[in-house]
């Protein structure tokens, strides 16, 4: 239903309109006052608020067509590109006038003047067109609603004002610049179908393309070089404004290729979803649900590089993440799994397995293409953990559907406990990745009893038990129940399957404890630390006092002081510390129950959960992401809870999830309670809660519904009680 139109409203329509576009005119004028009153050039000025003008003159030019909606399509697009050009001819006149040399925009510069990167000023045409097309598409039935005509107002006053208030900071301005587009593009695409004088109708993925091609060629950039070199000072030097690489040039060009490709594939996503809306298509139909989980997905990477060079953006060099660090260095120079302590204090080989050998082995693959540095390697880990995400999103959608897929990916993506150790360089994030496939593939089989299915969850385990070793532990959870409870096969069928499932799980372990055992006198089947930890965990520190439950270093630290290192090879060590954590354990099992309560406890945030925010500074996380990632978990187990019970409605099985829950628990009996150690469970985490969220949902839907009903049926009882008869 459109709004009626008075000739009154209709002229201040066109007044209002004329106004925007005199704005959008005057913005260089404003730019250049702006730049003369601080004695800087108009580029740089332009250059730290390059996206929200930009947006102002994409909705000029599609405002601006209302005053004449039946003007040609080339004269329209004309007048786009004039209000796109008269700025760049404006300042370049400026600079001409001077005689000051045009500066460096720093990749964020629309205004390229000849000279500059030609794809510089492609991005800046393509986006004016995206954004003008989607305009068009809508000016006609935008102008006609109040409602709509304010968005619209409000959209370009807080554009110019923000813009103004940004000055040269660079971040404010983006996010000036995503407020102005989501406003603008809503209002554009609300009523494009409807709108008979409107732009002609584009095919559903060009718009997207064109928007995702210009902001990633937007951000592929000298300004995306600057944020990267500011993480890899030895690897940069700057001569003047110019920026030169030292050493190798495909890790930079590669984390640059990463963060302009996932700036243009999430504009794209947006700009398809806004489309789909407006189409009545909502994003979890068949052919918005893959651009809307590719778009979580980047936007799940996005999410943890920021947090990387911003909240989370500090080194770790000591334990875990030096190790992996080192160790991916050595394996590239063609070096074997060396103590990384002893090679870096003493340059002196000495074969270790303090850890399993997946995770050094992935970022070996990096570090052979260059990039050795500490925050290649935390990129490397960006890129590793993130497939959780999508992980989540499969297994949602096979076991739940599109909806509750969604919204678990959202949850992964957004989760602290999940992206603040894809930063820190732990090996957590693949095993997760692992971990939740090998679950998939469980469903998977239950599903069909295809043998490849089965090949695939022994492959799935032994890759996550190469990467952190309690994974072992879904062979006895999971594979073997999963196969064994299967009472539609017949026994023989069942052993046959279980079997190729466990021989496929120790080949994947096999070339690893056969490496191990060339190199050590004492079997090592998958990790010496599993040995050390023990010692940390049974110790006067982690029996008593505050840290009950928990870890201590500083017993072992206390030993080597009294009596020095024990002798033989580093897997000798961790026996003799392991057969000191037995002998402490039985000489205080007295105190044993307790303490391994204490260890459970702490693994669900059940003991003294305070704790685990005064100890976030052991493994190096920062305090807020914890606090947050806490409240986030408690609202995700109790939203589990309904997830669990929906799934057991519809007959599926809900047991597979809860394994890893229980893996978790054993692991923490067995060892402390610890943030890290319930990492696997964390993915499936986001998996329950998000079922349970679309469940209450779901539910709440259908009362409301039969609520609204029943009132509309009892008012219509009560009017037909009041009515005078005939």
């Amino acid at each position: 239903m459109t709004d009626t139109v008075s000739p009154t409203s209709a002229r201040l329509q066109r007044e209002a309109v004329l106004f925007a576009l005199s704005a959008a005119l005057l913005w260089p004028f404003v730019l250049v006052a702006r730049s003369a009153l601080w004695t800087s050039s108009v580029g740089e000025v332009w250059a730290a608020s390059t996206l929200p003008p930009l947006m102002l003159v994409a909705a000029a030019g599609w405002l601006g067509t209302r005053l004449a909606p039946n003007a040609p399509t080339l004269l329209r697009r004309c007048t786009g590109l004039i209000l796109l050009i008269a700025p760049v001819a404006l300042a370049a006149a400026w600079h001409g006038v001077t005689g000051s040399q045009w500066p460096d925009p720093a990749g964020l510069g629309i205004i390229a003047p000849l000279g500059t990167p030609t794809w510089l000023t492609c991005a800046a045409l393509l986006l004016a067109y995206a954004g003008g097309s989607l305009g068009f598409a809508g000016a006609s039935a935008a102008l006609l609603r109040v409602p709509r005509r304010w968005v619209c107002t409000a959209a370009i006053a807080f554009t110019i004002v923000g813009s103004v208030l940004a000055a040269h900071q660079t971040e404010v301005a983006l996010v000036v610049s995503l407020v102005a587009a989501l406003a603008l593009g809503h209002v554009a695409a609300g009523h494009a179908q409807r709108s008979e004088r409107s732009f002609p109708r584009l095919p559903d993925t060009l718009l997207p393309a064109l928007t995702g091609a210009a902001a990633g060629l937007l951000a592929l950039s000298s300004g995306s070089l600057s944020v990267i070199a500011r993480h890899s000072p030895d690897r940069i030097a700057q001569q003047g404004q110019v920026l030169r690489v030292l050493g190798p040039v495909v890790p930079l060009a590669l984390w640059i290729i990463v963060l302009a490709g996932g700036v243009g594939l999430l504009c794209a996503v947006v700009a398809q979803a806004v489309i789909s809306l407006a189409r009545r298509r909502p994003p979890t139909s068949v052919t918005a649900f893959a651009p809307a989980a590719i778009g979580i997905v980047t936007g799940a990477t996005l999410l943890r590089i920021v947090m990387l060079m911003t909240y989370n953006d500090f080194r770790r060099d000591g334990g875990d993440p030096v190790f992996y660090h080192v160790t991916g260095n050595l394996l590239a120079h063609g070096h074997g799994f060396w103590d990384q302590v002893t090679w870096v204090q003493d340059g002196r080989p000495l074969a270790s397995a303090m850890h399993g050998p997946v995770f050094p082995m992935a970022l070996a693959f990096f570090s052979r293409l260059g990039g050795t540095g500490y925050f290649d390697h935390q990129m490397a880990s960006i890129l590793l953990g993130v497939t959780q995400v999508a992980a989540v999103i499969a297994l949602t959608r096979l076991i739940a559907g599109r909806r509750a897929a969604l919204v678990a990916g959202l949850l992964a993506a957004a989760y602290p406990n999940i992206w603040i150790t894809d930063g820190t360089m732990f090996v957590e994030g693949l095993m997760a990745f692992f971990t939740t496939m090998a679950t998939w593939y469980a469903y998977r089989w239950h599903h069909d009893h295809r043998r490849r299915a089965i090949v695939m969850l022994g492959l799935c385990i032994g890759l996550a038990a190469l990467t952190r070793g309690e994974a072992i532990l879904l062979v006895v959870l999971l594979l073997a129940p999963l196969v064994l409870r299967a009472k539609d096969l017949a026994r023989s069928e069942r052993w046959r399957q279980l079997l190729i499932g466990a021989a496929v799980f120790c080949a994947v372990l096999m070339p690893w404890m056969i490496y191990n055992s060339t190199r050590f006198e004492v079997f090592v089947p998958l990790s010496t630390n599993s040995n050390e930890v023990l010692f940390y965990a049974n110790c006067p520190d982690a029996y008593i006092g505050p840290s009950i439950g928990f870890w201590s270093f500083s017993c072992q630290t206390r030993y080597r002081d009294e009596f020095g290192d024990p002798p033989g090879d580093l897997a000798q060590r961790s026996v003799f510390w392991r057969s000191l954590a037995f002998t402490y354990a039985r000489e205080h099992l007295s105190r044993l129950p307790k303490v391994v309560l204490a260890r459970v406890g702490r693994q669900w945030e059940l003991f003294r959960p305070w704790q685990t925010i005064d100890f976030a500074f052991v493994e190096n996380r920062p305090k807020g992401g914890v606090a947050a990632g806490q409240d986030m978990y408690y609202a995700m187990m109790l939203l589990a809870i309904p997830g669990t019970l929906s799934l057991r409605r519809r007959r599926t099985l809900s047991w597979p999830l809860w394994t890893h829950a229980l893996a978790v628990t054993l692991t923490a009996a067995y060892a402390y309670g610890t943030l890290r150690f319930r990492a696997p469970f964390e993915p499936i985490l986001c998996v329950l809660a998000a079922i349970g969220a679309v469940y209450l949902f779901d539910l709440a839907r259908v009362r409301w519904v039969r609520r609204g009903v029943g009132q509309a049926a009892t008012s219509a009882d009560e009017g037909d009680l009041v009515l005078p008869t005939q």
